[in-house]
């Protein structure tokens, strides 16, 4: 089964929440949270949390970081994290999807309306962004599992997408 890896971020937190809600849809789902005692094990705990909820509890600090298990044959889950999370330096707020279905490109393009920083779609693995990956020029495009990125020319105005394939798309399969 293909592994494909979507990964997003915003300033913004209620952004990433938009796009996780966007790729859940309709679908039921659970939501397990990581509180910072439990961070060392990476022990999530199931909670009757909703996406809005567990997004609430990262802004005010009462969680590390939540993961939604959606009741779907093509995604797997979807994960929010706060900006500088896990003892890396990464400025924003994170979202990453992970699908086994090959039919991403209908979500791809569904997240650019929304007001994210970035979007890139991978094989197998996440791309280990970092601050500097998060400008047109030094985006990683030559990454190896990149299928497609985008990334926006001029944040702070809204600016438009800078989208190109990646090394993956032709042998990736994806729809």
């Amino acid at each position: 089964m293909a592994q494909i890896v979507l990964e997003f971020g915003a300033a913004e937190p209620q952004s990433v929440l938009n796009a996780i809600i966007l790729a859940i849809g309709k679908a039921k789902f659970q939501v397990k949270v990581l509180r910072q005692a439990e961070i060392e094990s990476v022990q999530y705990t199931p909670t009757q949390d909703t996406i809005e909820s567990a997004g609430r509890k990262l802004l005010q600090g009462e969680i590390v970081s939540f993961l939604v298990y959606p009741d779907s044959k093509t995604t797997r889950y979807a994960m929010m994290n706060p900006p500088k999370s896990w003892g890396e330096s990464f400025p924003l707020w994170y979202g990453a999807i992970e699908c086994i279905d090959l039919s991403v490109m209908d979500l791809f393009n569904q997240l650019l309306s929304v007001s994210l920083n970035f979007v890139s779609v991978s094989m197998e693995e996440s791309l280990e962004l970092i601050e500097d990956h998060l400008q047109p020029s030094t985006f990683p495009w030559d990454h190896p599992q990149l299928i497609i990125g985008a990334v926006r020319a001029d944040v702070s105005n809204g600016g438009d997408w800078v989208i190109k394939k990646g090394p993956s798309f032709a042998d990736s399969g994806v729809t």
